[in-house]
């Protein structure tokens, strides 16, 4: 019996990315609101990228099946006003490459909250740099110069 092929795939299981996997992982960035059950993602080749968009949501993405979506934030139950990051704390500076991730100490030059851009001062004492908060004692660098 010859079986096309058109046929076998369809009868082939697809593999979605693990909701409950991104949830856990944005949860580690900040408070959001659960990935919508009902999407279907097809699974990503590599680690589905994660990253703060603004100051209201979270992209996960993947770029080799051309992929997005928005994960809204949510309200922290402390103060409003209050930044997520204060001018003088010492943070945890993550800077992610393609097939690598660093970490380092900083000192904040100035108050954030999740998604705002602030400087901070890497602990080998070089001038401030640029980067994203995301969260409370963490912040992400696109790129060190």
């Amino acid at each position: 019996m010859l079986i096309a092929p058109f046929a076998l795939a369809a009868a082939l299981p697809l593999s979605f990315e693990n909701l409950g996997e991104i949830d856990a992982r944005i949860a580690a960035i900040g408070s959001a609101a659960p990935v919508d059950r009902r999407l279907k993602l097809p699974r990503c080749p590599t680690l589905a990228e994660i990253a703060p968009m603004g100051g209201n949501a979270i992209a996960v993405r993947c770029p080799s099946l051309g992929w997005r979506i928005l994960v809204p934030l949510v309200a922290s139950h402390q103060n409003a006003s209050a930044p997520d990051i204060r001018k003088g704390d010492i943070v945890e500076l993550y800077v992610d490459g393609t097939g690598f991730s660093v970490s380092t100490s900083a000192t904040a030059v100035e108050d954030g909250r999740v998604g705002n851009v602030v400087r901070v001062r890497p602990s080998d004492g070089n001038a401030p740099v640029s980067v994203t908060v995301l969260g409370a004692g963490r912040v992400r660098a696109d790129s060190i110069n």
